[in-house]
């Protein structure tokens, strides 16, 4: 029917696109008109001609997509677009040659395109196949008025939906278009969920990379593993990334890479900012060429609510195949800057309460819950990347409620310099202190544990004070995993240190080897004669349950040898992490695990045994003096931490052995 007037059109039944309703048998043209080729021509044929059934009346699939007609003849296109837009299509036509092709790419791709097939067969194949290859999304449904079977089968073989023979009656043209945009939006429905979620995987697996970037505590760090990312993302040669500056808001670079590490860095920040500026700060990610090589140059800021924290310049792009910087590395970069942008905050945010959060008015340190904070974020990191980690908790005990002037501040001193730039300390009170040593193995931290307890007594003594010095150390694998669990045993262990045997007993960091002997054989008990043996085969035996624990083992014999050297002998070359010393005088060393051979020094008499175990391995000391007439010996054996590491280190002082080698 005719849009304006409601009578039928002129045309439509000048052209037979309207069947006449006769009495009888149909003829063979209307027969032609009124089915589909793959009937016409072959009945063979009908399971590889995809014959697409009608739709019923007042169905309506796709009322609203976009058809293009490609028609030379005028008369063809008129009839088209006047039958299609009554039913609702949005109609475009054109004739073949350059036209169509300018056509498609200003306002394609099509929903469908209607093809009049005139050319040769080869010139046909190869238009079908172009539209389907350059525009795969629209389909095409062929019109001809030549039912050839080789036309039919070479035209489905390169894409075409369907293959329709002129002159074509109004409902088999209209039943072939709904059935082919039917199956379309079908398939368009079946791949938008396998799209959407390799989008998801694709972001899910960009946030994986830029997670690390929140385990960094400072803005250089951060900065410095951002550009490596965006670098990476964007296959760029080279970078440079600026951070902006606390006041009056200059920047500084923070890192480069390639070319741009090579070249000093410009006053007043990186190059062309002024002009761009205008844009980053509405956080556009712009594509430039730089004046002296035309080369590609991208600039990417890092936004936090509104605020440009930093820029990246990345330059020396390669494109495989396409151009440099294409949509989807600026794409993956955009979101590695937001990410970046909120880590920086981030670690703006923690530089500035170092700065001023946290401060004790009296001691001039940060408070406990900074140090907490410190102390999450490095553990992260030992985690990640296999670090040790150390706590530790000092206790001033017994000093007097008001001290005299300058004596705090005086010990706040002797820890900053015992200290390397790396640690952090902090202060919960004038009496008790916290310690946050980072990249040191266990060894290391009670050296450094010992040593500030040596000079805090220096202090007191220096000061007249009456008090003493405890200090609790707890180590990240070995005794927790978690900030309260390492806080909490530190905080035992200097508790513990307080009420030790060897502060009952007077022994202390500047004991000599000689005098703790004396004082510990004092307390000793006589035993069997077979005491020790049976202490020292307990001993060595577990160096093959505990191979992994890095521990410090020294034996000293006395008038015990067979009793230590067969248990050594037994054991054969095990791996064992502990560090064994054998105090030998001269004896052949016995074919077992690696022995360090050493000698006691004159003081400490022949005939005495002992055996200190010191490290991850549970604790343990023995002194055994020599036999009575009865055979048996004195013997004071402890496991308590302190005592163990007061003899240990003395040991390792007078003896000179090396330690967590």
């Amino acid at each position: 029917m005719s849009r304006s007037c409601g009578r039928p059109n002129p045309i439509h039944k000048k052209f037979s696109l309207q069947p006449r309703r006769r009495s009888g048998r149909r003829s063979s043209r209307q027969w032609i008109r009124r089915t589909s080729v793959n009937t016409r021509c072959d009945r063979r044929l009908a399971p590889s001609l995809s014959v697409l059934p009608p739709v019923a009346q007042g169905e309506s699939l796709a009322p609203k997509a976009r058809i293009l007609a490609i028609d030379d003849q005028a008369y063809f296109r008129n009839l088209i677009e006047g039958l299609l837009s009554d039913e609702g299509y949005q109609v475009q036509t054109t004739a073949h040659g350059p036209g169509m092709r300018e056509l498609i790419e200003r306002d394609g791709p099509f929903d469908l395109v209607l093809l009049d097939w005139v050319t040769p067969i080869s010139e046909g194949l190869d238009l079908v196949s172009e539209l389907r290859e350059h525009w795969p999304e629209q389909e095409v449904i062929v019109l001809s008025g030549a039912g050839e079977i080789r036309r039919v089968v070479a035209s489905m073989q390169q894409g075409a939906a369907d293959y329709l023979l002129k002159p074509i009656d109004r409902e088999s043209l209209l039943g072939s278009i709904a059935a082919t945009l039917a199956r379309r939006e079908q398939r368009l429905g079946q791949a938008r969920p396998v799209d959407e979620n390799q989008a998801c995987a694709d972001r899910l697996s960009l946030l994986e990379r830029a997670l690390p970037l929140h385990g960094l505590s400072s803005a250089e760090d951060v900065g410095r593993s951002l550009l490596e990312l965006l670098c990476s993302e964007a296959r760029a040669s080279e970078g440079e990334l600026w951070l902006r500056e606390s006041g009056e808001g200059g920047w500084r670079r923070s890192s480069a890479r390639g070319a741009a590490a090579a070249r000093l860095a410009p006053e007043g920040g990186p190059a062309s900012v002024q002009a761009l500026r205008e844009d980053l700060e509405q956080g556009r990610t712009l594509l430039r060429k730089a004046d002296e090589n035309q080369e590609a140059v991208l600039f990417v800021p890092c936004m936090r609510d509104g605020e440009l924290l930093a820029i990246a310049r990345l330059a020396g792009a390669e494109g495989e195949g396409g151009p440099a910087f294409a949509t989807g590395c600026i794409e993956a970069c955009e979101k590695v800057s937001e990410i970046g942008a909120l880590a920086i905050f981030k670690a703006l945010q923690l530089a500035e309460l170092r700065r001023q959060s946290f401060k004790d008015d009296v001691t001039g340190l940060p408070g406990r819950a900074f140090i907490e904070q410190v102390a999450q974020t490095e553990l992260q990191k030992a985690s990640r990347y296999g670090r040790a980690l150390s706590y530790l908790a000092v206790v001033l005990d017994g000093l007097p409620e008001r001290l005299p002037q300058g004596a705090l501040q005086q010990i706040v001193h002797a820890m900053t310099r015992t200290l390397r730039t790396t640690d952090v300390l902090a202060s919960e009170n004038a009496r008790r202190f916290w310690l946050l040593v980072t990249d040191t193995l266990p060894f290391g931290s009670v050296v450094l544990k010992r040593r500030l307890a040596q000079r805090l007594r220096e202090v007191l003594e220096a000061r007249s004070l009456e008090g003493s010095v405890a200090i609790g150390l707890s180590c990240y694998p070995a005794d927790g995993d978690s900030v309260e669990a390492l806080t909490q045993l530190a905080s035992e262990r200097a508790d513990f240190e307080r009420t030790s045997v060897a502060r009952e007993l007077g022994i202390h960091a500047g004991s000599p080897l000689a005098e703790i002997q004396a004082r510990l054989l004092e307390r000793a008990r006589p035993m069997p004669p077979d005491f020790v043996a049976g202490a020292a085969e307990l001993v060595i035996g577990e160096l093959s349950c505990h191979g992994r624990d890095q521990s410090l083992l020294l034996l000293a014999p006395g008038a015990e040898r067979s009793a230590f050297l067969e248990p050594l002998q037994a054991l054969g070359e095990i791996e064992t992490a502990t560090e064994v010393f054998l105090a030998c005088n001269g004896d052949t060393l016995p074919n077992g695990p690696r022995i360090t051979p050493l000698a006691l020094p004159p003081e400490v008499s022949l005939d005495t045994t002992w055996i200190v175990r010191f490290g991850e391995a549970p604790p343990y000391a023995l002194v055994a003096g020599p036999p009575d007439a009865e055979g048996r010996r004195p013997v004071y054996h402890s496991s308590d931490p302190v005592l163990v590491e007061h003899v240990m280190f003395r040991l390792r002082e007078e003896v000179g052995f090396g330690m967590g080698s």
